[in-house]
């Protein structure tokens, strides 16, 4: 069927109205972009004289077609991350003294040891920490888009449980976006800058995606552990049973097996791959454990830094590279843990000030 210019115009207005109408998904400005962009290649496949219309509607059907499933995809989940990060950055972790919580406008603070529970059908958010229980609830909490915020500091922990079953637990000095409401949703989402082990429900429609600045992992029913601390360069992800797809910012792409790490740095642009020797010490943190087998007294300490945001100092260097075995149990105040950790190690532990020590071999 051949038809001429006006006639073809007249078609592609049409089109385009129905196109513009039609797509709840993107905004105003949004589809008029990805219009732009159709018309643009049909008219590049514009003869002088007459168009033949069927073959030209048909790929134009299917450009539409697939820019409103891809492009309307991408777009949301752009902006849905961007939403998130953008949740993230009003949080810092560092001045939390307390596991700190935010939806909407409100701020909560709860203890070093709290459990979040979504419960959609409710239509609340159920949180304890040991002392007290606390139930949010909001009319609009169902509304699509919804998401919490949590701040967990040094010597806390965080449990996650979203609606669909999946349970994440975060470790001190993280904080992380995570949707109220995951049971139908056709993206399960979370945003995270630190590090924590996820326990995901498998759901044969959608996979659990977790992103974290520059890494992000897709999984389809599975336990991994990622470690993405914006302090740090490298974004690691150890799967632990079952499958998942780690990607880079650059599209790097690798589908792991059970045992093996893969590890990106941000600044050398550096990926790889490894089989840990023991998982078992990776996730040890989530149990309260600081395991010391194997490991230097300088890499013992760096943890224990972490997990209780405090320094020391070497008055001897030659301690460092002492190691040792064991284990330390992390619920404990910080002056017993070095106590025990003094009848370990060959050195005497002084306390400087409040947050300070110096490291001193015995003799």
């Amino acid at each position: 069927m051949l038809v001429n210019r006006d006639q073809m115009n007249y078609q592609l207005k049409d089109i385009k109205n129905f196109f513009i109408s039609h797509e709840p998904m993107l905004s105003s400005d949004e589809k008029k972009v990805m219009w732009k962009n159709i018309i643009g290649s049909v008219h590049r496949s514009r003869t002088h004289g007459n168009i033949r219309l069927m073959p030209l509607l048909l790929k134009m059907a299917a450009a539409v077609v697939t820019l409103l499933i891809i492009g309307g995809v991408l777009l949301y989940m752009n902006r849905n991350y961007n939403s998130m990060e953008s949740n993230l950055a009003l949080l810092d972790v560092t001045k939390c003294n307390n596991t700190t919580i935010v939806f909407e406008d409100n701020t909560m603070m709860f203890g070093r040891r709290c459990t979040v529970r979504c419960l959609p059908q409710q239509n609340m958010v159920e949180i304890t920490d040991g002392t007290s229980h606390i139930s949010l609830k909001n009319e609009d909490m169902k509304n699509a888009g919804k998401s919490l915020a949590i701040a967990v500091p040094s010597q806390s922990r965080a449990h996650i449980i979203l609606s669909d079953g999946t349970v994440i637990t975060m470790r001190e000095g993280s904080k992380m976006t995570f949707p109220f409401d995951v049971t139908n949703a056709k993206l399960r989402e979370v945003s995270i800058d630190g590090e924590a082990y996820f326990s995901v429900h498998h759901k044969a429609t959608s996979s659990f995606t977790a992103m974290g600045r520059g890494l992000t992992v897709k999984d389809l029913g599975t336990e991994f552990l990622l470690s993405t601390y914006s302090r740090n360069a490298e974004r690691r992800v150890t799967l632990i049973s079952g499958s998942v797809s780690a990607m880079t910012e650059l599209g790097d792409h690798v589908i792991l097996k059970s045992g093996q790490t893969f590890a990106y740095n941000t600044l050398t642009r550096h990926t790889s791959v490894k089989t840990e020797p023991d998982i078992k010490k990776l996730t040890d943190w989530k149990d309260d454990i600081i395991n010391l087998d194997g490991h230097t007294l300088n890499v013992i300490l760096q943890q224990i830094s972490k997990a209780y945001n405090v320094r020391f100092h070497f008055v001897d260097n030659n301690v460092r590279s002492i190691c040792l075995s064991g284990k330390l149990d992390a619920r404990l105040p910080i002056d017993e843990l070095l106590e025990n950790l003094s009848k370990i190690a060959p050195i005497n532990i002084i306390k400087k000030s409040e947050n300070s020590y110096n490291i001193i071999i015995k003799k």
